[in-house]
């Protein structure tokens, strides 16, 4: 079946799109959501020049869907007419990355229902722990971009995704999902066996901002490069 993917850039849209393809699906598109305001991945913070790097790397379509913060239905009615112009593409289903929680699993659902489209959440129902160790063992790489400052601080960012984290994770962070699952710290993945070419983070930087009623700290890769692999 042709199929778009729900793209954040992370680890587990990742993760969820490389098993789709592994269950004969073809990853026809990426769809990344972003604000008017910031032009950064919606959640994950990521600046659409990277995600658009990710695509060149995978050698994926993106479709970039944009929605306004001052309108709370902005960000559904976008994706609904990005995914009604991909269905005329000849798109039948949508990958998403939903792990565990079911207000996420059944937005999804009923969004792509309302299209006319499949939904498909090859991650949906594994343990976290689980979920990590397919990420790691198949060569995946990504590095934690975004953290809640209330709950990891930005020593986290720029760390790999590995057993280390998965080890250092549970023993140092409290109350934080191990998949970030409701937005504890996002990832961005730069290298993996779904991708063509490898993404190299040269330089980068950390920013905190405001975000009522928790604060956020981001890295901020301020130079990168796709390279051959």
């Amino acid at each position: 079946m042709k199929v778009v993917v729900s793209w954040s850039g992370g680890k587990d849209s990742c993760l969820a799109s490389f098993l789709a393809q592994e269950q004969g699906h073809e990853l026809a598109y990426l769809l990344n959501m972003s604000s008017v305001e910031f032009r950064r991945s919606s959640g994950h913070g990521i600046a659409l020049e990277l995600i658009s790097c990710q695509s060149e790397a995978l050698s994926i379509p993106l479709v970039q869907g944009q929605f306004t913060r001052q309108d709370s239905s902005s960000y559904e009615k976008s994706f609904k007419e990005n995914l009604s112009q991909l269905k005329e593409r000849g798109v039948k289903g949508v990958v998403s990355g939903d792990i565990h929680l079911p207000e996420s699993k059944e937005w999804i659902a009923r969004v792509c229902d309302e299209v006319g489209l499949e939904t498909l959440t090859p991650l949906w129902g594994m343990e976290v722990e689980t979920v990590f160790t397919q990420f790691i063992d198949l060569s995946f790489e990504a590095l934690v971009v975004t953290t809640k400052a209330d709950l990891m601080g930005p020593e986290w960012l720029g760390r790999s995704i590995d057993k280390v984290f998965v080890t250092d994770l549970p023993r140092l962070a409290e109350n934080v999902d191990l998949c970030g699952e409701r937005g504890e710290f996002h990832t961005f993945v730069t290298n993996g066996p779904l991708f063509h070419k490898k993404i190299k983070v040269l330089s980068t930087d950390r920013v905190f901002r405001e975000s009522p009623p928790n604060g956020y700290w981001f890295l901020d890769i301020k130079q990168y490069e796709v390279v051959a692999k």
